[in-house]
């Protein structure tokens, strides 16, 4: 209820203090800005297991209303912005969303690219550094990277830090060629950034994020 407060004691005790901000998945959005809900085109809202609406990665007025968001974290005194949920949706009524465009996986990471490079810009100009979480997964898949907008390499070249999550249990039996990943996971962590660390060898490393 007082942020300003709450900054105050994070900074009183040395605490690096992190913005997260959901980004395209955004219930208070949806409910409130109606023409802004991602929908289907049978006219349902495009939701996650849980019922929570999502936004429309395509529109740049959300692209605005996040980057005001964390301009606004900006002038409370955090010390990074983390973008989370900063990609298209992959819930069970999401192959019928309606973005208002013509729209297939070959177009999703565009779009991806250009708000973070748009939130990006803003915020350097703040001198704020600027965070992602990405799929895990999209290190070593296309398939993954591309359904959900997700380039690895370019987000690496555009962002000062990417997170990857790296679950075991989303990798399928085999994967890495460890039998059973969720079983194993501290060979499934290890290759998946041996297989980061191949990903972004190209990227001379004062362009390249830190991989945290």
């Amino acid at each position: 209820k007082d942020i300003d407060a709450l900054i105050k004691k994070f900074k009183d005790n040395n605490i690096y203090v992190i913005a997260r901000i959901p980004c395209f998945k955004d219930p208070t959005l949806a409910s409130s800005r109606p023409e802004l809900c991602l929908m289907t085109k049978s006219g349902e809202p495009v939701t996650d297991s849980n019922n929570n609406a999502w936004v429309n990665p395509c529109s740049e007025e959300v692209w605005d209303y996040i980057i005001s968001i964390a301009l606004s974290c900006c002038e409370l005194g955090f010390d990074e912005i983390q973008f989370d949920y900063v990609r298209f949706p992959v819930s069970e009524n999401s192959d019928e969303a309606d973005y208002g465009i013509p729209m297939d996986d070959t177009k999703r990471q565009e779009y991806i690219n250009r708000f973070l490079e748009k939130a990006s810009d803003s915020l350097h100009e703040k001198n704020m550094p600027v965070t992602a979480d990405v799929f895990g997964t999209i290190i070593k898949s296309e398939v993954d990277s591309a359904h959900v907008g997700q380039s690895y390499s370019h987000l690496a070249s555009i962002l000062d830090v990417v997170c990857p999550m790296i679950y075991p249990s989303h990798y399928a039996n085999g994967e890495f060629e460890i039998d059973i990943p969720d079983a194993m996971p501290y060979d499934t962590i290890y290759a998946a950034l041996s297989g980061s660390k191949e990903a972004l060898s190209t990227i001379p490393s004062e362009d390249c994020a830190i991989i945290r």
